[in-house]
């Protein structure tokens, strides 16, 4: 502050005036400029002292909450959202094991089931399937356009003075509709009698790993009139020769416009095993283990993903799994039958769940086929 300096600078000024008469003089204080150098040393002091709790109290900011404080609402939101999702799970429970519904939610769809349950089986069926983990997942209701990229826009050069005529890429609409797929687990009533399993555990890993394979083979395979997912592919590759070699799969991976780290292979347990066997002029696999990958197998690049859904005449697909699109309902719809298998001593939970799947770009995907003759050799 410029007041307290100018002050400063006064009193240290007289301090000086008589330290320097005293000199000039060679005689020691006097008993006034003692008590005058007391109470300027003592102003000045006080001057420093202001200075100082002046450039304290400026340098202090607002009291923030601290991480731990921040966080105790956080937590206590998460706890309270656990403590609901505890109690809609033991209400499911009981609804299995003691056929008591009456503390079950109907949900939006409907279906007696508590969410925290529906979204277990979401996320089961992902860590199922590889391919459902990465592919598109659309949460919708009803129909969803798809548009799919027919043809692509082309550049090229444009001469001075003369009109440029470019061409206009071409664009698909494809529907995706809700199919319902449905599976159905009968769990025993010995098992549902044994307090110490996991009930809800198993009915959630049975039922995603149903809907899972189901889904999968869809998207695979496909089934005329309902889902066909990947397998209307026009990106065709056949085998050259009347056995798999490793030229037909580089010819595969030729096919695809994309990056081989963002692509997998997707092949029968049949064809994975011919792969496992194709060694390079001086004994190597093609095969790898990569380790930044969590030792995943790769082939050229691309992960290769063994799929027991894979039927058919197709021996593989190479896929960028981001361009395959599947319309998942959100909500699971499950049901609890508790009267319906009561005399085979089993209780049968039901679920249900709309899905749809396309591949939005073509490119991005090729399946292998073998030759007339590899075919009849096969049947």
């Amino acid at each position: 502050m410029k007041h307290l300096i100018e002050k400063r600078n006064s009193a240290l000024a007289r301090i000086e005036e008589i330290l320097a008469l005293v000199e000039e003089e060679k005689r020691p204080l006097t008993e006034e400029e003692k008590a005058e150098l007391e109470a300027l040393k003592a102003e000045v002091e006080e001057i420093n002292s202001q200075e100082k709790m002046v450039e304290e109290a400026r340098s202090l900011e607002p009291v923030k909450e601290t991480k731990e404080e921040i966080n105790k609402s956080e937590v206590t939101e998460v706890m309270e959202k656990r403590e609901l999702q505890l109690q809609e799970e033991r209400a499911f429970e009981n609804a299995i094991r003691n056929g008591e519904i009456r503390n079950l939610q109907a949900g939006d769809n409907g279906s007696l089931i508590p969410e925290t349950v529906s979204e277990r089986i979401v996320a089961k069926v992902k860590e199922i399937s590889p391919l459902l983990a990465e592919c598109q997942m659309v949460n919708v209701k009803g129909n969803y356009r798809v548009i799919k990229e027919a043809s692509a826009t082309e550049a090229n050069y444009v001469e001075e003075g003369s009109a440029f005529t470019g061409t206009d890429s071409t664009f698909e609409a494809v529907v995706l509709k809700s199919y319902v797929i449905g599976a159905l687990v009968k769990v025993s009533n010995s098992l549902i009698n044994n307090t110490e399993l996991d009930i809800i555990g198993y009915v959630v890993d049975r039922l995603a790993r149903a809907i899972a394979e189901k889904l999968e083979k869809e998207i695979l395979v496909g089934t005329v009139g309902k889902i066909t997912g990947i397998s209307t592919t026009k990106n065709i590759v056949n085998c050259a020769g009347g056995e798999l070699a490793i030229d037909d799969l580089i010819d595969l991976q030729n096919a695809v416009l994309a990056r081989p780290e963002d692509t997998m292979f997707i092949v029968s347990r049949e064809t994975f095993g011919k792969i496992r066997k194709m060694k390079d002029a001086t004994g190597q696999p093609y095969l790898c283990a990569d380790a930044s990958r969590g030792f995943a197998n790769t082939l050229f690049g691309a992960r290769v993903v063994v799929s027991d859904m894979l039927t058919g005449d197709a021996l593989a697909y190479l896929v960028d799994p981001k361009a395959v699109v599947v319309k998942f309902a959100k909500e699971v719809e499950v049901r609890v039958l508790n009267e319906k298998y009561a005399d085979v001593y089993a209780t049968g939970v039901v679920g249900y769940v709309e899905a749809d799947a396309t591949i939005e770009n073509d490119q991005k995907c090729a399946v292998l086929k073998p030759q007339a003759m590899m075919l009849s050799k096969r049947k």
